[in-house]
């Protein structure tokens, strides 16, 4: 294997990571989604937890935009 090779699986492998990242993120947000929307469809324990990381991020809109914005940097990183 070539050092180019290497270089090339090495920057493949941190894309993969960069788009699990983001896509672990999406996953969370949709949960927190319903938990917030549609919580008696839910366990109070993850109510309790999305309401934390909502409060966290200053309210449902910035914790939305804030991981649309770590995707759309993860996909931006994808294309280059």
């Amino acid at each position: 294997m070539t050092p180019q090779d290497e270089a090339h699986i090495k920057a493949l492998e941190e894309e993969n990571r960069r788009m699990r990242e983001a896509l672990e993120q999406s996953v969370i947000v949709i949960d927190d989604w319903l938990h917030q929307y549609a919580n008696e469809f839910c366990d109070m324990l993850s109510v309790e937890d999305t309401k934390r990381r909502i409060s966290q991020k200053g309210g449902t809109l910035a914790y939305i935009a804030d991981v649309q914005s770590t995707n759309r940097a993860a996909l931006k990183g994808a294309q280059s």
